[in-house]
Parts: C-alpha cells; sequence; structure tokens
C-alpha cells in the first residue's frame, strides 16, 4: 500500500500544474473564471470521499500492528489507483498551445528573475504560507479528532462540508474577485485560516468542528482562485508564476506544513500546535496587509513624480 501511495503521488504531483496550465490557456483573458471550472473537482471529491468514508465506517478487520479490531482502509488504496489511472487518461486528452523552442531560454532566465522582484517573491511566501496551513489542516485535522474520539462517519460528513463549501465558493468567485479584488481574498483568507486554528484549539467536541468545515469554502476556494487568477492576469510571466504557484503550494507549503506540524504536534501536541498555527496565521496577515499598502503608495508616488516630470518636459 505504502508503494501504491508514493509511486501514486509522484505520478501524480505534476497534474494539477499542467491542468491549471491548460484551463488558464483554454480561458485566456478569462482567468477571473478559473473557480467555474475548478468547482468541479471539489464536486468530485467530495462525493468519492465521502462515498468511500462512509462505507469503510461500519465493517471493522483485525489490525494486524495493534492486533484490534479497527476499520479497514485498504479499499480507499484501490479507489485510489483506479482514480489516478483515470486521471491519467484524461489528462493526455489535454491541448497546449505550441511552445516556441527558440524562447526557451529566454522565458527559464524570465523565470529566475521573476523571484528577483518584490512583489512576485512576497506573493509567493503568501503561497508557500497558506500552503503549508493547508497541508497541516489536512494531516492532522483527523489525527486530532480521533484523539478527541471522532468517528469515521464524521471524517465522511466533514469533507462532505468542506467539498460543498469549496463547491459554492467557486461558483462565486469571479463575482468576489471582481468585488473585492485579489488581495483583499487573501487577506479574507488568512484570518479565516487563523479562526478555523483557533477554534481547534479551543473546541474539545468532535461533532462541534462540523460547522466550522464549511469556512473551507474561503481558505481554500477562494484563497486558490485567487492565486491562479491573479497570476494569470500578469503578462509575460503567468506560465512561469503558475508553475511556481503550484510548487510553493502543494509542494513545498503542503509538505512544510505536514513535516513542521509533526514536529510540533510531537513536542506540544495537536491543540498548542493548532494555536501557534492561528497566531501565526494572523502575524502573516498583518504584515502582507502593511506591505501591501506601502508598496501601492510608493507605486502611485512613481506615477506622480513621473507625470510631474513629464509636465516639466513638456514647459520647458
Amino acid at each position: 500500500m505504502v508503494c501504491v501511495t508514493v509511486f501514486g503521488q509522484i505520478f501524480a504531483s505534476p497534474t494539477q500544474c499542467l491542468a491549471d496550465t491548460a484551463t488558464l490557456q483554454i480561458l485566456a483573458e478569462d482567468s477571473h473564471e478559473y473557480g467555474k471550472q475548478a468547482f468541479w473537482g471539489s464536486v468530485g471529491y467530495g462525493m468519492t470521499a465521502f462515498i468511500v468514508g462512509t462505507s469503510i465506517s461500519g465493517p471493522k478487520t483485525l489490525n494486524p500492528c495493534s492486533q484490534e479490531m479497527d476499520i479497514n482502509y485498504i479499499p480507499c488504496f484501490y479507489v485510489f489507483a483506479f482514480f489516478m489511472v483515470a486521471a491519467l487518461i484524461v489528462a493526455s486528452r489535454f491541448n497546449f498551445k505550441p511552445v516556441d523552442h527558440s524562447q526557451c531560454k529566454e522565458t527559464a532566465v524570465g523565470g529566475l528573475k521573476v523571484l528577483k522582484n518584490f512583489d512576485y517573491a512576497f506573493f509567493l511566501f503568501i503561497v508557500f504560507f497558506c500552503g503549508t496551513n493547508f497541508g497541516f489542516i489536512q494531516t492532522f485535522l483527523f489525527w486530532h479528532l480521533r484523539e478527541l474520539g471522532g468517528q469515521q462517519m464524521l471524517f465522511g460528513l466533514i469533507i462532505l462540508a468542506n467539498s460543498t463549501a469549496e463547491v459554492v465558493v467557486y461558483l462565486l468567485s469571479e463575482r468576489l474577485l471582481r468585488n473585492i479584488g485579489h488581495f483583499r481574498v487573501m487577506y479574507l483568507g488568512l484570518l479565516c485560516y487563523a479562526l478555523r486554528f483557533f477554534y481547534y484549539s479551543y473546541c474539545s467536541r468532535p461533532w462541534l468542528f462540523l460547522p466550522i468545515e464549511f469556512i473551507q469554502g474561503i481558505t481554500t476556494a477562494a484563497v486558490w482562485s485567487s492565486f491562479v487568477s491573479h497570476v494569470g492576469a500578469e503578462p509575460g510571466v503567468a506560465t512561469t508564476l503558475q508553475g511556481l504557484v503550484n510548487g510553493f503550494y502543494t509542494g513545498l507549503g503542503y509538505a512544510s506544513g505536514g513535516l513542521l506540524g509533526g514536529v510540533m504536534v510531537h513536542e506540544f501536541g495537536s491543540s498548542t500546535a493548532f494555536l501557534v498555527f492561528g497566531e501565526l496565521s494572523l502575524i502573516v496577515l498583518f504584515v502582507f496587509i502593511i506591505v501591501n499598502n506601502v508598496r501601492q503608495t510608493e507605486k502611485k508616488n512613481d506615477i506622480y513624480f513621473k507625470i510631474v516630470s513629464k509636465a516639466d518636459d513638456f514647459e520647458q
């Protein structure tokens, strides 16, 4: 089972990046409508996870490690393998725009220059931090609930609540991004992450975790839509940034959330770990707001001085 999971993850790692790239190429200037395409992923994930989770919640088998009667999770691995093969077949039908190989070197150099730009670099830090939060929740939320006495049926309902919230927010993401903007959606996402972490830290009844899970529509669907739409609107570096966003969020960030969270849970316990992540989310949120306000003020001043200098040149 470990081999199935490891090889599946290795081959699956580039799929979201490729799928998002193909989607953005098709949408072109309508990148803000990304959410209307992505919500189908949440529909499939929610339905499948709920059906499989509830189907295995009843019968129990002997666990060879603990020698106790426990839930048999082996069917989940077979379902995972089946959908990985199905995803591979579907992904092979994607159509990408032809690549001009004469510009590959310039694109690679441009990708390195992106990291030298402070605005892009700080944006990628926010992407990384949100990926870390997401990875920590995905890895240790059910662990924490299991320690509190949560049942398998609750886990299935939580996944269903998460997916339902994501579907709704993905459908509304275009209107949300148009009305309040990309950065304000990211602010809202970080604030909601903090609320989730504080709630997890202080709540002690497993079934009371279910209502807060609907907030994942903001922390996942809205935030991810804002990331993808934001980079899709950047001329000349959209494809490069899309690859970096996927790498920093689902790769480096997600893995860091599991690794850092594992150390903290081992040393301080899951409740304290959630509390620390909530505090970090608030700190990053405040820094993000301050940096954006300062940068916007600097850009306005630069534009003002350019206009004034042009007016002086015209008078002379």
